[in-house]
Formats: structure tokens, sequence, C-alpha cells
């Protein structure tokens, strides 16, 4: 069971400094170490630690007076590091001296005795009618008065702030919120997160290659890993397209460039008209040695001459033989044109294949989309669970002074629980932050689910795409 806070609070020194746990270093500026900036009196706490006595009776130094008996006080010389002048360190810790700084909270001692911070004005004087008590320190008076720890930390007293205004609070801040917030900031110099319009997401309406984004949210975290990594992916995808448009350009040609299928068009037209000359040549050849036979069997007038038929069938088929073998060289001129026009069309067909078929240049800048985006979903949820840490390492810190769980309804701390109203819910600050990191994942995700549809949607073999034809 947890000690009450208000012996534990007085009793025992508070920290006033955030302890050195990884879980508070979290981050490029974590709390580990940070300083509470907490009311003097709650980080020093009037008590033994600085009221320290030898000899054998009882404490009774009293302002202006000498003690009684052989007791000797043994006041620690001024800490700078108290946050206290020399007066407030002497009003504190022996009872003497004035408080200098009206806005500081201490009391204050004049004419032997203890005035609370209230009863003095703006210029350090005391109000008219203002009533003093004591003449010893304000831990002795705390301790022997009817005025004891529990009010003071409980609600305040002697002009000082309760225990949860002057040292939980300022702590929580210092540990816990501020960590919190800056974990969870969204903006160019964000210890975690970029804002999604900020982060170079290739857009859909710039390019078919971006990623529709109407309709999200993109003031949207997004984990600052993400940011840049864009720019050198659409500069690849740049590159690749250029080299399909160079690959389809040489098959198809375009502007000056004269293509394959073009130079393979040309080459057939002049093999075609050089067999053309070739059988033309054959005709104009044999012609006329024929028509000369022929005539002489029309002049003789017989029907028949053995060896002038013979020099006839001898032309004719020496003609025809001639002529066959450039059919042939034709049709095999025909078959070696049909398979070079498929071998190039084939080679733009694998060109096309290798930028936006499955495997290719565009499937592997959408999945380094995918991988980007996971990443960034990973990492949001990473800053989620340093969060959780955050606040277990806040919890551990009270459990180790004994206050957590403890109730602090009447500390300045309503509807909360010391050390674990983060772990409670509707804390504002908390609930803040988490919301972060799940808005973060959740973009992420949008966008991952995107790419996966994209990479999906990719063809094993894609037909040349008509933008690139020229």
């Amino acid at each position: 069971m947890a000690k009450s806070p208000y012996n534990a609070v007085g009793g025992d020194p508070l920290p006033f400094r955030i302890p050195e746990l990884a879980e508070f270093g979290f981050g490029e500026g974590g709390a580990a170490g940070a300083r509470i900036e907490s009311h003097p009196f709650y980080r020093h706490r009037l008590n033994k630690r600085y009221m320290k006595r030898s000899g054998s009776r009882g404490f009774r130094y009293k302002i202006g007076g000498k003690d009684s008996a052989p007791i000797r006080y043994l006041k620690p010389g001024h800490d700078e590091d108290s946050g206290l002048d020399v007066d407030q360190w002497q009003a504190i810790t022996k009872g003497g001296g004035l408080a200098s700084d009206a806005m500081v909270g201490l009391a204050g001692v004049q004419g032997g005795k203890w005035y609370s911070q209230s009863q003095f004005d703006e210029s350090g004087q005391l109000k008219e009618g203002a009533e003093g008590f004591g003449g010893r320190s304000v831990y002795g008076t705390l301790a022997q008065g009817q005025e004891n720890w529990r009010g003071v930390y409980e609600g305040g007293g002697y002009g000082y702030p309760s225990w949860a205004e002057g040292w939980y609070e300022p702590a929580r801040y210092v540990g816990l919120e501020q960590q919190l917030s800056r974990m969870g900031a969204v903006g160019s110099d964000a210890e975690n997160f970029r804002a999604a319009s900020d982060i170079g997401i290739p857009l859909s309406t710039d390019s078919k290659y971006g990623l529709d984004t109407s309709g999200l949210d993109m003031s949207s975290p997004v984990v600052k890993s993400a940011a840049g990594q864009f720019a050198s992916l659409t500069g690849e995808l740049t590159g690749a397209e250029e080299t399909l448009q160079s690959q389809l350009q040489s098959v198809y040609g375009g502007g000056d460039v004269r293509g394959s299928l073009d130079k393979l068009e040309m080459d057939r037209k002049l093999a075609l008209d050089e067999l053309k000359g070739q059988r033309l040549g054959v005709a104009r050849e044999r012609l006329p040695q024929m028509e000369r036979a022929q005539a002489q069997r029309a002049a003789t007038g017989l029907a028949y001459s053995g060896p002038l038929e013979r020099a006839i069938q001898y032309g004719e088929t020496e003609q025809m033989g001639k002529m066959g073998q450039i059919a042939k060289e034709k049709r095999n001129l025909e078959k070696a044109y049909e398979g070079d026009v498929a071998a190039e069309k084939d080679k733009a067909r694998e060109a096309q294949r290798q930028f936006s078929g499955a495997g290719g240049a565009v499937q592997n800048y959408w999945e380094n989309i995918k991988d980007i985006f996971e990443s960034a979903r990973t990492g949001a949820e990473e800053v989620g669970m340093a969060g959780e840490d955050l606040l277990n390492a806040w919890s551990d810190f009270g459990q180790g002074k004994g206050l957590q769980g403890t109730d602090l309804g009447g500390m300045g701390v309503t509807g909360y629980t010391a050390f674990t109203e983060g772990q409670a819910g509707g804390y504002a600050p908390v609930t803040e932050f988490q919301q972060q990191p799940v808005r973060a994942a959740e973009f992420a995700d949008q966008m991952v689910q995107q790419a996966i549809g994209k990479i999906s949607g990719l063809s094993a073999n894609p037909e040349i795409d008509p933008d690139y034809m020229p």
C-alpha cells in the first residue's frame, strides 16, 4: 500500500531532476536529467536535509536569541543550485532574513516572527493588521505548530503552494508532458513527424505514377524518415521511361530518327526492285532470240522442225528457270523481312515489359513506395510505443517514491491519481500525443494499400503504350 503523500513528501527528499532512465531520454533532447523547475520549497522541502543539529537536546533555536542548551545547529552553506538567494536560504533553513521577491511565494521573517507571503504587499512590506507566528524556521513551525505538513501539502500554507502545484505538476510537465509534446509535434524541425504535405509525396495530379491524396488529410503526420526519399525514386523512373522511349524510337522511329522497321522496309523495297530488274533483264535477253526462231518457223511454212522447235523450247525453259529462281529469292526475301520485323517488334515489346510489365521499372517504383510507407507505418507505431514507455517510466518514478496510485484529488490534481493519469485515460496531453502515432500509421497504411493496388494492376506482358509511340 502506498504511503500517504503528505508523509512521503514531507519526510523524504524529492528529486529536482528527472531520473536518468532510458525511457526519459527518448529522442533528440530527452527529459533524462532535466531539472524540475519546481517551487524551491518543494524542491528542498525545508526538512531535516537542511535542518541538521547536534547534541542531546531538542532543537530550540530562536531568532535573536541564544541557545539555552549546548546544541549546535549545523546549517549548510548557501546552495546556488537551489534557486534561492542568500536571504531566502537564511529564511528557510534558519529563520533569518526577509523574502526579497514577493513573486517567489516564500514566507518572510520580520521582527522575530514569520508571516505568510500573502501578508506582504508587492513592495515587500507587511500589510496593515498582519499577524505573524513563531520565531523558528518554517520547518520548525510546521513540525511543532497546529499548521502541519498535511495542510501545507494539500492546500498550501504560509505563502506556499500545494505540493501538487509546487512540485508534482512541474515535475510532470518536465518529465512527461513536455516530452510527449515534443515527441508528437509535426513540422520541419519536429523530432519525429513531418506533415504529409511536406515530405514530397508524388501526386497523381502531377503524374500517372503519383499517389491519389484527394480526400486525405495532408496535415497528417508522417515519420520524418519518409521525407526526401521520393525524389530519387521518381528520378530513376524518369530515367527508365526515357530509356524506353529511346528503345521504342530505335524501332518505330520518330523525329529525326529513322527506326529499324523503316530501314527494313526500305531494304525490302530496294531488294524487290533489284529482283524486278533481274526479271526484266532475263526477259530482254531471251525475247529477241525466241522471236527469231518463231519467225523462221513461220517463214518456212513447215508445221514442225525438230532443231527449230528444240531451240524454241530451250529458250522458254531457260527463261522460266531464271524467272523461278527470281521468284524464289523474292519469297525468301519476304520471309526474312517478316522475321526481322517480328524480331524488332518483340524487342519493342520487351522494352515495354521491362518498363511497365511485372517485375519492371514501374513495379520496382511502386514496391519502393510501398516499402517507404510500410517503414513509416512501423516508425509511427514505434513512436507510440516510446510514448507508452515514457508513461511507464513516469509511473515507475512515482512508485519508487511510494506515491503511485495516491489520490491527489485534494492536492491540486482533481480527477487523476499521482503518476498514473496517463494510464487512466482522458488526460489531455497523453490523449493528444496518442492521436499522432495513430494518425501517422493510418495515413501510411492508406499509401501502402494504394501502392499494392498499383502493383496488382500491372500486366505481365503489357501492350506498347501508345503515349510512347512516335
